[in-house]
């Protein structure tokens, strides 16, 4: 059973072609800050790739408290990005351990995320291995069109998967 949450306290949307999922902020900035490591190797001369990696970091480490965004529709526009963000995400799930706390600590982020913070206040993001390896499945059902739109409710993915809630649940619980 995951327990009460309330979205507008540290959780943020995340989506893609109209149809997305609600989860916890540490969560999505951890899964922005691995894809920024693991997909660094493609930003070399690449513009789109170096900006889409510019903005995830940005996310990942500024602290956004209920506003982190992936802005996967700007930043998969065309579709280049797309697979290899996906397999991306296959790849970092495969690593990753089942339990404990995962950090976001290479020094290729850590050294991205100094940069586009323009020496403002930043951190490392971190969030518990359950809740990193379900929003990685989320974000992969996502990007590959295999999260069903829920019209009568939204999809909330803690460290026990994927839930169906009600809209109502929306409203913050007293």
């Amino acid at each position: 059973m995951h327990a009460e949450y309330s979205p507008d306290v540290g959780t943020s949307f995340v989506d893609y072609r109209g149809c997305g999922f609600w989860t916890c902020d540490a969560a999505l900035e951890t899964v922005l800050a691995l894809l920024t490591t693991e997909l660094e190797p493609k930003a070399d001369g690449d513009e789109a790739v170096n900006a889409a990696l510019d903005h995830w970091a940005l996310q990942a480490a500024a602290g956004f408290n209920g506003c982190v965004t992936a802005d996967l529709d700007r930043n998969l526009a065309g579709g280049i990005l797309t697979s290899d963000v996906t397999g991306a995400l296959g790849r970092l799930r495969a690593r990753l351990p089942a339990r404990g706390l995962v950090e976001a600590d290479d020094p290729r982020f850590l050294r991205r995320a100094e940069r586009v913070s323009a020496a403002g206040p930043w951190r490392t993001p971190c969030a518990l291995a359950p809740w990193v390896h379900e929003v990685i499945k989320a974000m992969t059902d996502l990007l590959e069109g295999q999260l069903p739109r829920l019209p009568d409710g939204y999809w909330f993915v803690d460290g026990d998967g994927r839930h169906h809630l009600p809209r109502d649940r929306m409203e913050p619980h007293a």
